[in-house]
This record gives structure tokens, sequence and C-alpha cells, in this order.
């Protein structure tokens, strides 16, 4: 299993690709995510998806709703999180932990969601450290389920890829729904939320990949 270490940097001044959540929110409410997701969602902070497969390229940084190729999704992407208004991380979610999932609602295509939700990733126990450029969430234990790049099927319309953030829940640590070897078809993240006391997510946005 693939050790996760990506970083995700929370700077409270830092530029972020979805600046509102506001917009961020209308996007999702567009997209009709709340609902094929099942999930409540009434982001409090900002989830940057930065992708960088192709190092010849510039960064892609992610605007919710925005079209990625696929070929530039290969690589598991790095993520930051800014709370918009905050000098400083709102005190109710300390140093973490947090969970970041990705999950596809379009699979095997969006007029046929039978192998729905795809999970494409899956991984906790992100964590704030304190260092010279500013407080970063580190994770460094394996993911649930590690990164699975987008793979829409020829034929299909565009999916949707929809990221997640989560304030982990005492219970994540000892669930034994999800692990390395589970099926990552038909996963259902509002019942898994619910059976590991997640709640609801925190942040998220989404892309579009075609095949």
């Amino acid at each position: 299993m693939v050790i996760v270490s990506k970083i995700i940097t929370f700077l409270a001044l830092q530029f972020v690709a979805d600046s509102s959540l506001r917009t961020v929110k209308q996007a999702f409410k567009n997209a009709k995510l709340p609902h094929t997701l099942g999930i409540e969602f009434k982001p409090k902070a900002l989830l940057d998806v930065v992708f960088l497969a192709d190092t010849s390229k510039p960064p892609i940084d992610v605007i919710a709703g925005m079209a990625v190729l696929k070929n530039d999704t290969s690589t598991q992407p790095s993520f930051s999180v800014t709370f918009p208004g905050k000098r400083v991380i709102p005190p109710e979610y300390g140093s973490g932990p947090f969970v970041v999932t990705v999950l596809d609602p379009d699979a095997p295509s969006p007029q046929n969601t039978s192998w729905a939700q795809v999970r494409h990733f899956l991984a906790g126990n992100f964590y704030f450290e304190f260092g010279a450029s500013g407080p970063q969430l580190v994770n460094k234990t394996p993911a649930v389920s590690d990164w699975k790049a987008p793979s829409p099927p020829e034929g299909s319309d565009a999916h949707k890829y929809a990221f997640l953030l989560y304030k982990q829940s005492p219970e994540f640590n000892d669930q034994t729904l999800v692990n390395s070897s589970t099926p990552i078809k038909n996963f259902n993240i509002s019942q898994f939320a619910v059976a590991t006391g997640l709640g609801q997510p925190i942040a998220g946005t989404f892309i579009l990949v075609a095949p």
C-alpha cells in the first residue's frame, strides 16, 4: 500500500482557486451533487485541489466544476485548505485529524449509475503541523483506499469527481467497512459517514473528466 504523504496546507490569507464558499456551494447544487451523494453540503472551508501529473506544464488548480484532462489526473493531487475570513485555524477543528475522500457518482456513465459511487480515494489522519511555512495538514499513514485516477469508459459523457473533506471522528480509525481490498464500486459515502460518525463534509470541490 502506498503511504500517503501528500500535504494539505492551511494559510489563512492564501489565494485558492475556489475563493467563495457561496460559489462552491452553488456549483455543487447545480451539479446535483448533494442529492446524488446523499450529503448536506454547507461548507465551512475551501478545499483547493492541485494536479501536477506533467511537470512540464503548469499545475492545474481546480475550480469547482472545471474540466480536467484524464491524463492530467494520473497522479494523486495535492490539497490545501482555507477558512475564509479566519486568520487562524478555528478552534473547533484543532490540529485535526481530517479525512479526505474522492468519489465518482457517474459510473459507468451519467445515464447509468449502477456502479456508483466509485471510491477513488479515502484517507484519514491528516493533522495540522506548524512550521516555517505556516500550519500544514500532513498525513503519514496508509490510505484506506489509494488514489485511483479517473478513467471514464469510452463512449461515456464526462464524469464528475467529487473531493470531500471531513473532520475525522474518533470511530474512523476503528472502522472495518472499508480496507485496501474492499471493492471500490457501489460505495455510499452518506452511509459510511453515518456508520463512522463523520457527519457532513466541511469542504469540497469537483472536476469533470471525459474519456
